[in-house]
């Protein structure tokens, strides 16, 4: 499905009393294809539960595609992956042909990515990371292609990207206003 072509896959939490609007944690294959996840809010205690606004992924094999992540967050208290935070080793995660808007997080407005995972042709506006990368932390071995950032802002460092990794790979993207 392509979510902008169908309504009927919106994940829409308006609530700062829901926690998250989806989770994968270990189920090999997934796929989250065509939804808007709208008005998640990771508003845990710790750890991953301030993780992941609209989504988490944690230790899981998973294909997210065709999906917009809109006005979700985590903490900014620490939180990470507004829209959509990976966490765990040997991930075989795919996210592609998505939109990241108006997220925002401690770190990663749009995504914060602490595990291996390849990112294309996503795009990331708009999204806010108090005090950094407002568009992506990446933490992990993450590779970025032909991805656009544009209009994001870290209030300190890194409005499009913030890469503590130095294994991160951005091939093809455009960064633009950040």
């Amino acid at each position: 499905r392509c979510w902008a072509s169908n309504s009927a896959g919106i994940v829409w939490a308006p609530s700062t009393t829901v926690f998250r609007t989806a989770m994968a944690d270990a189920n090999a294959g997934a796929v989250l294809d065509g939804f808007k996840v709208v008005a998640g809010n990771a508003n845990g205690g710790a750890g991953l539960d301030k993780r992941g606004g609209g989504a988490l992924v944690s230790h899981a094999d998973v294909t997210i595609s065709h999906c917009m992540f809109q006005a979700n967050a985590a903490p900014l208290d620490g939180g990470s992956g507004g829209g959509l935070y990976v966490s765990g080793g040997g991930n075989d995660l795919l996210v592609a042909d998505c939109i990241f808007s108006n997220n925002n997080a401690f770190y990663g407005g749009g995504m914060g990515a602490g595990a291996t995972c390849i990112v294309v042709n996503c795009d990331f506006v708009g999204n806010t990371g108090v005090p950094a990368a407002g568009g992506l932390s990446n933490g992990g071995d993450g590779e970025f292609r032909n991805c656009t950032f544009r209009n994001n802002t870290g209030t300190q460092i890194g409005g499009g990207v913030f890469d503590a990794s130095a294994d991160g790979r951005y091939v093809g993207c455009v960064f633009f206003a950040n």
